[in-house]
Formats: C-alpha cells, structure tokens, sequence
C-alpha cells in the first residue's frame, strides 16, 4: 500500500496513477483493508488514468470497514452523509463514524462524543 502511495503521489518514484491502482488492488485482494480504502479513493474520483466508479468505491470502502480500517468506516459514512451511491441517511452514516472512532479514528466527531 505504501508502494502504491508513491505511485499515486509521485514520491520517489516516477508519477503513475494507474500502476498505484493496480497496487492497491493487489494489496485488498491480499486482505490488507488500508488497500482497499486507498483503491475506493481514487475510483471514487477517477481520473485519465483511472474509471470514476462510485459503486466500487462504496464497496471498497465497505469491505475495508468491514475488515477495521477506520479510514475505511469514514469514507463509507461519508457516502451516506452526502447520499452518494446511497439514500442519504444521518443516522446510518453516524452508525459508520461511531464504528469508526471505536477503531481509533482521531477527529473531532470522535472527541465530541467523549
């Protein structure tokens, strides 16, 4: 996963956006969630190099929650807090940044609730 940031970012390495995906990719089908939920990110926006896919980013990000990976639960909150891919839905999205903080999320939706 961090090779694919690289990737990503261009750091250290030249730029290359799909070859990050690709990493990614390899890394959720290893069962690293953290891949999973940086795969989501980037189909989520799309760009030249990568297919914008919502519905994949949701399931992305739900099977990295699923596996505790709080950016994951954050992300997937996020999509029902705007309504994207989903019905908007507070009260399910709450549920996601709750589970979210108990795996040790840090921003201020967590310390609010402390």
């Amino acid at each position: 996963s961090n090779l694919g940031e690289a990737f990503v970012r261009g750091a250290g390495v030249s730029k290359d956006r799909a070859k990050g995906a690709s990493l990614f990719e390899k890394s959720c089908a290893g069962s690293n969630p953290h891949g999973c939920w940086n795969l989501g990110k980037l189909v989520l926006k799309g760009d030249d190099d990568i297919t914008k896919d919502g519905a994949k980013a949701l399931e992305l990000f739900k099977n990295a929650c699923a596996d505790d990976d709080s950016a994951g639960c954050v992300s997937f909150a996020e999509m029902y807090d705007r309504g994207d891919q989903v019905t908007k839905d507070r009260d399910e999205a709450n549920k996601w940044f709750d589970r979210a903080c108990t795996l040790g999320w840090d921003d201020r939706r967590c310390r609010d609730k402390k």
